[in-house]
């Protein structure tokens, strides 16, 4: 919920380049450290695109969905 409530707030949401660690994984063999190796994270990896960019798809539907509701109950 922090996405969603940072937009309907006005306030900058996290940013998920960063604290993904996408451009640190780039400078540090990120070919070489995928393949050949028996990561954890190499199961679930299709997943991540979808856990990190879902809220920032879902938040601008929430905030306007929300606002919505709200005018009407002032016109009502």
């Amino acid at each position: 919920m922090g996405i969603p409530r940072a937009f309907a707030r006005g306030r900058r949401p996290d940013n998920p380049l960063t604290e993904t660690g996408v451009f640190a994984e780039a400078g540090h063999h990120p070919v070489q450290s995928r393949f050949g190796q028996k990561r954890a994270d190499l199961s679930h990896g299709w997943m991540d695109p979808l856990i990190v960019a879902g809220p920032w798809l879902a938040a601008p539907a929430v905030v306007l969905g929300v606002r919505a509701l709200l005018r009407r109950r002032r016109r009502a």
